[in-house]
C-alpha cells in the first residue's frame, strides 16, 4: 500500500463545493458587497464582550497562536502514526505544511486592512482574509481528530468527532469577539480551510494502488 497521500489527491464534491463557496465569498468581498454587514457584525461583537466571554475567546484562538498548533500538529502525526502507520500521519502532516502555504498565498492575494472598529483584544499581524486562525483549525485540529476517530469507537469516537466539529466554529466566533476580523473573514477562511481538510481527508483514506485507473 502506498504512503504517499499527495498521489491520491482529488476534488471531491465536497472540496469543490467549499472552493465554490469561498471563490463565491471572496468575489463579495472584493466586490464590497459584504462590507456594511461585516461592520455591523463587528460592532454587534465587540458589544456583545463580557469578561467571562472574552476570556473563553481568548482560550480558544490560543488553539492557534504562536507554536502551539506546530506542537499540536506534530502530537497529532505522532498518535497517527503509533495507531496507523505513515500514511495517517503523513497525510496530516503534509495537510499541515500545505496548508500554512495556501493560507500566506491567500492573505498576500486580498491584502485586506484589518477592521479598526473595536478594540482588538488578541494578536492581529498582518492582512485580514481569510482569518488565518480560523483556516487552520479545521487543517490542523479538525483533520487531525477525524483522523483519531478513525481508531476510536463509542464516546471517544463521537466526542472527537463533535470536538472536530466545535473547534473551528469556536476558532471563527473568536476571531471576532477579539475584535480582529470581520465576519466574512471567517466564513472565507472556513470555506478554504474546509475545502483543504476534505482534499486530504479523501486521500488518507484513498490509497493509489487501490483505485482503479478510471478513479485517478
Amino acid at each position: 500500500m502506498s504512503v504517499n497521500p499527495w498521489r491520491d489527491l482529488r476534488v471531491t464534491p465536497p472540496v469543490a463545493g467549499s472552493l465554490a463557496l469561498f471563490v463565491g465569498i471572496s468575489f463579495l468581498v472584493v466586490r464590497g458587497v459584504t462590507a456594511s454587514w461585516d461592520r455591523a457584525v463587528v460592532l454587534a461583537a465587540g458589544d456583545a464582550r463580557t469578561p467571562v466571554l472574552v476570556d473563553l475567546m481568548l482560550g480558544v484562538t490560543l488553539l492557534n497562536e504562536g507554536v502551539i498548533p506546530v506542537i499540536a500538529a506534530l502530537g497529532f502525526c505522532l498518535l497517527l502514526w503509533r495507531l496507523g502507520g505513515p500514511r495517517p500521519a503523513l497525510t496530516l502532516f503534509s495537510a499541515a505544511v500545505s496548508g500554512e502555504a495556501l493560507y500566506v498565498l491567500a492573505k498576500a492575494a486580498f491584502r485586506r486592512p484589518r477592521p479598526d472598529l473595536v478594540e482588538k483584544l488578541s494578536g492581529a499581524g498582518w492582512h485580514s482574509y481569510p482569518s488565518g486562525h480560523t483556516m487552520l483549525a479545521p487543517i490542523i485540529w479538525s483533520l487531525g481528530l477525524v483522523l483519531l476517530a478513525r481508531h476510536a469507537g463509542g464516546a471517544v469516537r463521537a466526542a472527537l468527532l463533535a470536538l472536530a466539529v466545535a473547534i473551528p466554529l469556536l476558532m471563527a466566533m473568536s476571531r471576532l469577539v477579539l475584535g480582529v476580523h470581520y465576519p466574512s473573514d471567517v466564513l472565507g477562511a472556513l470555506a478554504l480551510g474546509g475545502a483543504w481538510m476534505f482534499l486530504w481527508l479523501d486521500a488518507s483514506r484513498s490509497p493509489s494502488t487501490s483505485r482503479s485507473p478510471s478513479t485517478m
